[in-house]
């Protein structure tokens, strides 16, 4: 690779990577001592340390005041911080917009419902900045203390013309760059931004915390002004060859036409 390519494998990135596998089985499974996370990611005990002591220091992972007792000397437990970072999450629907802040354990801070009166892409874009502003103040946080924010959308986003397709309950939201002007409006203080379908969303949800947890295929259905599915195959989302898998509202049914012309705006 040349000077500006990808470094791979350098001893910077071994350190990132293995700081983010022993977070990530904290946040996954919870408090754990150094040998249970050596067993648990395949690292070694050393290596486990070592990370631990990085995430310690930029406030990620602290110890819990308790101990587990056995042969030999007593390991101390360790728990991702929860308080370290907060995300928001945003539920666009064509009557509502619901936000929620949390921590990074998924408790729920505050939450916020505002109806959605928005009569174009343009209004519903600042509403939604707006409101997740007010949630972020109300839970008592500046913008940088956002680490993530995730919004769930009805229709098909699409990051490389920036265009939401399939959401024709929403007026102008398939307007051509308007999920870039979302992420821009979103992204405070460089907060990461992401925009996905809500019933992939759900989906997700649902297997991660909710009633699919721990199961690996999943088929989660979203009955509002619209319909939706969210598809895990494997324990992953399954988008299909154009990322639209879940749009079961497009496909006929009885005596209704197909495609396009199936699809009808709701109440």
């Amino acid at each position: 690779m040349g000077q500006n390519g990808p470094q791979v494998g350098t001893p910077a990135n071994m350190r990132a990577l293995n700081q983010r596998l022993v977070l990530d089985r904290l946040r996954g499974h919870g408090e754990a001592t150094r040998p249970q996370i050596a067993a648990d990611t395949g690292l070694s005990k050393p290596t486990v340390g070592q990370a631990l002591l990085d995430l310690e220091q930029h406030g990620l992972v602290r110890t819990t005041g308790r101990s587990l007792s056995g042969p030999g000397r007593a390991a101390v437990v360790y728990q991702a911080a929860p308080d370290a970072g907060h995300v928001v999450g945003v539920d666009i629907g064509r009557r509502a917009i619901r936000i929620a802040v949390a921590d990074l354990e998924g408790s729920i801070v505050t939450r916020l419902d505002e109806p959605n009166r928005c009569h174009s892409a343009s209004a519903l874009v600042r509403t939604v900045s707006e409101s997740v502003e007010r949630a972020v103040a109300a839970a008592g946080l500046r913008p940088h203390e956002v680490v993530s924010t995730v919004v769930g959308t009805p229709g098909v986003p699409d990051p490389a013309s920036g265009t939401v397709h399939r959401a024709p309950n929403l007026p102008g939201w398939e307007r051509r760059g308007l999920l870039h002007e979302l992420v821009a409006a979103l992204a405070v203080a460089g907060s990461d931004v992401v925009v996905e379908n809500d019933a992939n969303l759900c989906a997700v949800g649902e297997h991660a915390l909710g009633a699919a947890l721990g199961v690996d295929v999943l088929v989660c259905l979203t009955i509002g002004t619209g319909i939706g599915m969210g598809l895990l195959v494997d324990g992953k989302l399954f988008r299909g060859a154009h990322g639209a898998a879940g749009e079961i509202a497009d496909l006929p049914y009885g005596p209704l036409p197909a495609g396009a012309a199936a699809r009808r705006p709701g109440p």
